[in-house]
Order: C-alpha cells, then structure tokens, then sequence
C-alpha cells in the first residue's frame, strides 16, 4: 500500500513500537517526563503515603493477598464486569512484602498512566513526523488535569488508561515480526478484556479489514475478542436512551471545554450560565479549522481525526446510555472518570487539528510552546484534584506495616481478620465501603 492512502507502515517493525535509534531514547525521557509530572502535582506524596483508594483497598489487595490465585483475575469486579488489566496488575503486586504493597499499587498507577501519556507522543511522531511536536502534545496532555488523584493513581481505575491505551494503538503500526504480534495480539485482548468501554472498537475494526488487509487477521481477533467479552465479561446493565439528547450538551461542555480550560474554570462557568454559548463557540471554532484545512492534510491526519473523534463520542455516548445523570454531568465536577479518555483523546484530536495552522507560521515550534504554557497557566487551580489526604496515607501505611507483621506470625492462627476502618458512606453500599478487612492466615 502507498502512504497516499495512509495505510503504510513500515517494514520490520518489532514490538519496541516502531522506533527508532534516537527516537527510543527520547520515548523514554517523555515517560520519565510524564511520570513527574502527574507525580509532582502531589510532591510524591501519593507514593510515599498510598492512600488506597476505594477498590484498591477493599476489594483487588485482599482477593489476591489472601490467596494469590491467577484464576481469580478472571473475577467479577463490583461493577458486574470483569476487568482483566487491573486485577492482573493487582496480582502481580501483591506478591510484594505487605509493607510495600500499597506503594507499589501508587507506583505502578503513576507508570502506567504516564506510559499512556507517553503513547500520544508516538502517535504525535507517526502522524505529524515532528517531534518537538510529538514531544510537547504528551506533555500538555500530562499537565493538564484531565483527570484526578484515583484515575492516576489507583489499579482499579486503570481500566481507563487501559481504554485510551486501546484506542491509540490501533491507530498505530502494527509490529511486523511473527513473535511481536504475537505478543501485540495477548496485549490488546488484555486491553479489551479490561472495560466494557472496548465495546467501541468494533466499527473501527469491520472497517480495517477493507482498509488495511494485511491486518486482517488480527482485526479479525480483536472482534471477537470483544463480542466474547461482552457476552461472557459482562453483566448487562440497562437500557434507556433518555440521557442521550444531552450527549452533544455533555460532549461540549465536559470533554471540548473542560480539556481545555480545566473542570473548576468549566464549573465556574457553568454557575454562571455561560458554559454553553462558550462551549457551543469553542466546538464550531474547531470544526471551521478542520473544514478549511482538511484538504492540506496528510492521509494519516485525515485518519487519526476521524478514528480518534468516533472514539470520543462513541465512549462519551455508551457512558451517558442507560444513566439518568445528565444533571450531574452537567452540574460542577462530578464523575469525572467518565469523561476523562474522551477527554484525553479530545486533546489530541486538537493539537492534530492545530498542527498546519502551527506549522505554516514562521517560528511555530515557540508558538506551540506558548499555547502549551498558557492551557497548562489556565488549568493550574484544577491540579488540586490530584491532592491526598497525608494523614489518611499514615494510617494507610501503618496498617501495611502491621499487616506485615501478622503476617509471618501464623502459628496457632487461621483466618485472622484486620480491619481498618475508614470512609464514612458510599450508596451503593453503605457504610464504610473504604475500609480495608482481610484474613489472615488463610487455611
């Protein structure tokens, strides 16, 4: 296939996903970039004082510590699916000495949000070939608080990270090698097999068996794949379409407007009524952009933007089915784990959608530069969502200390229960839904 139509790629690709020489290193230093920059907001403090937050603590720490079973990453998780990603990650940490346990799960949330980040400067460097370009988009989705101090830092919420992971690499080349498909294909059925929300590849994947044939078998895979876990992953929820003439409401003021101005600055907004006019303006803005620069655009640029705004509304859209919370979504700042891959994904699509008119002015790298300051300067009253309590981390860590303890001191002992107590009332499940209870000593 000739790049005209946007579908080659290059030749011998192996599983480091398709660097290069210099780029591999500077893949790495946005990593490294990325991860202090989620890490800072909070001074560290989320990995020397975990916080374990909700599912972490009371559900994915005890099921594999106390037995560390493989089978049961397989479980259902409280939200009547089963979400594979997460719970293999909550396997392998718990295999940690107690003590560290609640480190590792921070660490290895912070790693693993920044490598998605980092994944937007691959996708930035196939489609545009710039890298100072590819570089600063990564680095303005890691500054801006398209996110909090759970969907960063907690296992459980990974699935969202997990989610944009999906969505970005099958925009990626796919490896070229036997062994890296291979191991390419078991990644992204882990990926699929971790949220419902992967329902959405679907069409993009129907429409790749035409569009890039020699792709056609692992396409082939991944559908099925998704239909599987659908039909066996997930417990069906349901049904209402009466939130959805709020969904271009929601999109505009949620994802459009809250990337870009932070969720407090939107919730201001939206106390004084002018979210949606501002909204309204900032989307039509955007779709002039694209209009009128749509036929100077790359194949890889015309295909990244459709692909990229389908996943937008298609998870913005299957979020918003079957949930009569349009009131809260439009309110100040709350579920802010539903919007938040559209969101990420939406902040890509704009610099995509920025790149010629950058591109055609003198000196456009400073210019980015400016744009990418001046969205992080506006978003800085946001960063305090990523804040934890210390305290709460304290007794987080001295719990795991004792723990610790206890736990090389089973003689005599079966099934010794510990408990901390936390967390005052969640609906779904009354009080203390926070606390952390496991059993020692198992028989």
């Amino acid at each position: 296939m000739s790049e005209r139509n946007g579908f080659e790629h290059p030749v011998g690709g192996s599983f480091s996903l398709g660097f290069r020489g210099a780029d591999t290193l500077l893949w790495i230093l946005v990593i490294t970039v990325c991860f202090f920059i989620l890490a800072l907001r909070n001074f560290l403090l989320e990995v020397q004082y975990p916080i374990m937050y909700t599912q972490d603590g009371r559900y994915v720490f005890p099921l594999f510590f106390e037995r560390h079973d493989f089978s049961s990453i397989f479980k259902f998780c409280d939200g009547g699916y089963r979400t594979v990603g997460p719970y293999l990650l909550g396997y392998l940490l718990t295999f940690l000495p107690a003590r560290w346990i609640p480190h590792g799960f921070s660490l290895a949330s912070l790693c693993l949000s920044a490598f998605t980040y980092a994944l937007v400067f691959r996708l930035g460097l196939w489609i545009v070939r710039d890298r100072v370009f590819a570089v600063l988009m990564a680095f303005c989705v890691a500054a801006l608080p398209l996110g909090n101090a759970q969907l960063v830092g907690t296992v459980a919420w990974q699935h969202y990270n997990l989610t944009i992971i999906l969505c970005l690499l099958l925009l990626l080349p796919f490896p070229q090698r036997l062994w890296s498909r291979v191991l390419f294909s078991l990644g992204v059925n882990i990926l699929i097999w971790s949220h419902p929300l992967s329902i959405v590849i679907l069409p993009v994947c129907v429409w790749r068996l035409w569009s890039r044939p020699q792709q056609r078998p692992e396409h082939v895979l991944f559908m099925v794949s998704a239909v599987g876990y659908g039909v066996w992953g997930v417990h069906p929820g349901p049904q209402d379409f009466s939130s959805w003439p709020y969904l271009a409401q929601i999109f505009t003021q949620r994802v459009v407007l809250e990337s870009l101005i932070g969720p407090k600055n939107r919730a201001y907004l939206q106390f004084l009524e002018g979210a949606s006019p501002i909204a309204g303006a900032v989307f039509l803005v955007l779709v002039l952009i694209a209009w009128r620069s749509w036929g100077s655009r790359s194949a890889r640029e015309k295909e990244a933007l459709m692909v990229l705004s389908y996943f937008q509304v298609s998870l913005l859209g299957m979020v918003v089915l079957g949930k009569h919370l349009e009131w809260i979504f439009l309110g100040m700042m709350a579920l802010g784990r539903y919007v938040y891959a559209p969101k990420v994904l939406f902040v890509v699509v704009f610099f995509i959608l920025a790149f010629p008119v950058f591109r055609d002015i003198p000196r456009f790298r400073i210019l980015l530069v400016g744009l990418v300051l001046l969205l992080t300067a506006i978003n800085l009253n946001s960063n305090k969502m990523y804040r934890t309590n210390v305290e709460e981390g304290k007794r987080i860590v001295q719990f795991f200390e004792r723990v610790d303890r206890e736990s090389r001191n089973c003689a005599g002992r079966v099934d010794w229960p510990m408990v901390l107590k936390r967390g005052a009332w969640d609906p779904r499940n009354g009080p203390g839904d926070w606390s952390i209870e496991i059993f020692l000593c198992r028989a």
